[in-house]
């Protein structure tokens, strides 16, 4: 079987797009995404943008669970 995988690229630390960021990079990249919590009832992700929404894509749906 043979597997295909999307290329993408993301900005490293001084704004040029890579397509190999290490794991401590992608994890500064997700500091700054919060939990709200409306009056105990509703349950909002804030500060997520486009970058994380494609290292979420490309992890798959078990790591998409937790920012959704």
């Amino acid at each position: 079987m043979m597997i295909h995988l999307r290329k993408a690229t993301f900005p490293n630390q001084k704004g040029k797009s890579i397509d190999n960021p290490t794991a401590r990079w992608i994890f500064h990249i997700f500091f700054g995404i919060h939990l709200l919590i409306v009056r105990g009832v509703q349950e909002l992700v804030i500060n997520i943008n486009e970058y994380h929404l494609l290292i979420l894509d490309i992890l798959g749906e078990n790591y998409k669970v937790f920012y959704s």
